[in-house]
């Protein structure tokens, strides 16, 4: 019976022998875990199992029950803890093993130096078939049980393998490309908005201690092993992160490492992003600005990517055709997926191929088909396996790679799998060391870039049959309608600071960086829509630096007159612009009751003169707008009352008019009183 405690594992794999060839001996190390009882009541049995026929049997050694076959050789008895040697320079509580590799019929060589003893071997390793293609060469599940000897229960288990290579000669070793993401998601952060107003990036969380931990991890696997080709998927919010608050060391560190020309940095997005969810959500014209941001923010740390990395996407959400769609428009001719992501039927598979990634194109509309490659499922499956047990981990991943190498082996077509870490991921420095260390050593695999993969493995051909499932719970929908309102106003608003200097296309950039953080996968609803609004608060911040003067009461005495609009800018910043004038009771110079003019607003104080005419005279309102270049948003607005106490000659001639019907009104009027009281008078005499 297993009895594993909830705090980690009680048996660790520290190292281990990454192969063994004819007369080698099998070394590893193991420690206890934290969790594990007294030494002194502990004990450690040890099992090989035959040679595994196939990568499912492989899958299946693995899993929680371990091997299902008897093992050929194990211990007679459980091996007291505080009885094994202790590793060389290892911690307390380490123990380092050397066991002796035999395969019957294949000559071996044990002999201690002359005048030493060679100390016994707790246990031999011996090799026999399980039906596998190469014997003796082959992938041997190795048990070690931890026991408590009190009671006969086991503590813990972990299944390792023993590689194991005599006479394969490799005529085509397996290519092995792989993914060390480079891609911490940025949550959003409880800054206030005064903060975020003055920065905007402040609304982003900065990077955890395990974040940080795990760039500094992989910064320094990666220096370990400079000679390993591998291929870093570095997001440009990542590359920021570290560029403004990672320590110089760490700057320094990765900029070496991204450096080698083995290090492949492929041209990504900004935030780790599920294109399918994006494309789905309708943000499709959110993806172009995605790829150029995050090649700009990555070029801090990386260099310019080579042409088949610059065309070159790895995702590690799965995609389906509308997504693939979207990258084809963007500029990218080769797509790496998730293994489970592609619908493949049995019949189109190549027999030969085996579980070696098989690219193929898609035709998405446009004159050059996209090609797809699949990740290799399993590997991906490695990456989080044990995580308590990483090295455990690393060197189960080498031995599946071994396996899949024994599917074909010395076959002389070329042969390669993609090793992609599940999204989320987060890289850690042992397993990562442990991986690459194993990769450079093992005869049978070849470490190659993904483009290097693409351009050396066989040329990929359409696959009708072959079909994206982006299917399951997948990302959630992103706030669209919000993150388009924002991408139009923040745009409209770069219109007006297209030529204002560094200083405002870094503030342009960050408000952009931030709607283009709410899209990143892994935040929930509540945060996207938290950064959406930051973003729209730190530019409404901007906008409240133009203001027209308010309460202006202009009295114009002529009919023809200037009037004055002040517009008071505190930016740092000049601004681009389009004031509009519009009023009922005025006529511009362009005829119109409405008029507009490009000004530009480089002073505290910015005093634009308008021609206008007067149509009647009185008190009115001019109404006065400050718009962005393109129109789209409007910087500032105001009012301006005017009152005119001119008179125009038609008001004149009109007003003479109606004082002359009046008096012609009046004389008529006042003859007929008159020639009405005379005949009356004259009435009054004749009676």
């Amino acid at each position: 019976m297993l009895v594993r405690t909830p705090s980690g594992p009680a048996l660790t794999l520290v190292s281990q022998s990454t192969w063994v060839g004819p007369g080698q001996t099998f070394s590893l190390e193991l420690r206890l875990g934290s969790s594990a009882p007294p030494s002194s009541s502990l004990g450690l049995t040890l099992a090989v199992y035959g040679c595994l026929s196939s990568v499912s049997a492989f899958d299946q050694a693995l899993a929680n029950q371990g091997p299902t076959s008897a093992p050929v050789a194990r211990s007679t008895s459980v091996l007291p803890w505080s009885s094994l040697p202790s590793a060389p320079g290892g911690s307390p509580g380490t123990i380092g093993l050397v066991l002796p590799v035999v395969a019957p019929g294949v000559p071996t060589s044990t002999t201690a130096p002359a005048g030493n003893a060679a100390p016994a071997a707790p246990f031999t390793i011996v090799l026999r078939s399980g039906g596998c293609q190469a014997y003796p060469d082959g992938v041997y599940p190795l048990r070690l049980s931890l026991v408590d000897t009190t009671t006969g229960s086991t503590v813990d288990t972990l299944t390792t393998d023993v590689v194991y290579l005599g006479t394969t000669t490799g005529t085509q070793r397996l290519r092995v490309a792989t993914v060390v993401p480079l891609a911490v998601a940025q949550h959003a952060s409880g800054a206030s908005t005064s903060v975020v107003r003055q920065d905007p990036l402040a609304a982003l969380a900065r990077l955890s201690t395990s974040q940080v931990d795990a760039i500094k991890g992989a910064a320094t696997a990666l220096a370990h092993h400079p000679s390993v080709a591998t291929t870093v998927a570095l997001t440009g919010q990542t590359a920021q992160a570290v560029l403004d608050h990672g320590a110089p060391s760490l700057v320094a560190s990765l900029r070496q490492v991204l450096a080698a020309p083995s290090h492949e940095v492929p041209g990504g997005t900004y935030a780790p992003l599920d294109v399918s969810s994006l494309v789905s959500s309708g943000l499709s014209s959110e993806l172009r600005t995605q790829v150029s941001s995050g090649r700009q923010a990555v070029s801090g740390l990386a260099p310019t990517p080579s042409s088949g990395a610059s065309t070159t996407f790895v995702g590690s959400d799965p995609l389906d055709s509308s997504a693939l769609d979207a990258l084809a428009a963007v500029g990218y001719t080769q797509v790496v997926v998730p293994g489970n992501d592609v619908v493949t039927p049995a019949a189109s598979r190549s027999r030969t191929a085996g579980s070696a990634a098989a690219a193929f194109t898609v035709g998405t509309g446009r004159a050059s088909p996209v090609t797809v490659l699949p990740a290799d499922a399993d590997l991906t499956n490695r990456f989080t396996a044990d995580p308590g047990n990483p090295v455990l981990a690393a060197h189960q991943l080498l031995a599946e790679l071994a396996q899949v190498y024994f599917e074909a082996p010395n076959d002389v077509t070329a042969r390669g799998v993609v090793a992609l870490p599940p999204p989320g991921w987060l890289p850690r420095e042992t397993f990562l060391d442990s991986l690459l260390g194993g990769l450079a050593t093992v005869p049978v695999v070849e470490p190659v870039t993904v483009s290097g993969l693409l351009a050396t493995g066989p040329s990929p051909a359409p696959c009708p049959s072959c079909r994206l499932d982006a299917t399951g719970p997948g990302t959630p929908p992103l706030p669209a309608a919000s993150i388009r309102r924002a991408r139009q106003r923040l745009s409209s608003f770069a219109s007006a600071l297209a030529d204002s200097g560094p200083s405002a296309k870094r503030l342009v950039q960050h408000l952009s960086d931030l709607v283009l953080s709410s899209e990143a996968t892994g935040l929930r609803a509540y945060e996207q829509d938290k950064l959406v609004a930051a973003a729209n608060g730190a530019l409404d911040a901007q906008l409240a630096t133009l203001t027209v003067s308010g309460d202006q009461s202009l009295t114009l005495t002529a009919r023809k007159a200037r009037i004055p609009v002040t517009i008071d800018s505190t930016a740092a910043y000049p601004v681009s612009a389009v004031l509009t004038l519009s009023s009922d009771k005025l006529i511009f110079t362009n005829g119109q009751t409405h008029f507009a003019q490009p000004v530009d607003l480089d002073h505290s104080t910015n005093v634009v003169y308008v021609d206008v005419r007067t149509r009647v005279s009185g008190e009115f309102k001019v109404a006065v707008e400050v718009r962005s270049p393109t129109g789209g948003l409007v910087l500032t607005d105001g009012v301006l009352s005017v009152r005119s106490t001119a008179t125009s000659v038609v008001g004149i001639l009109l007003t003479l008019g109606a004082i002359a019907v009046l008096g012609g009104w009046w004389i008529r009027t006042s003859r007929q009183k008159r020639a009405a009281r005379r005949q009356a008078r004259d009435d009054e005499v004749v009676t």
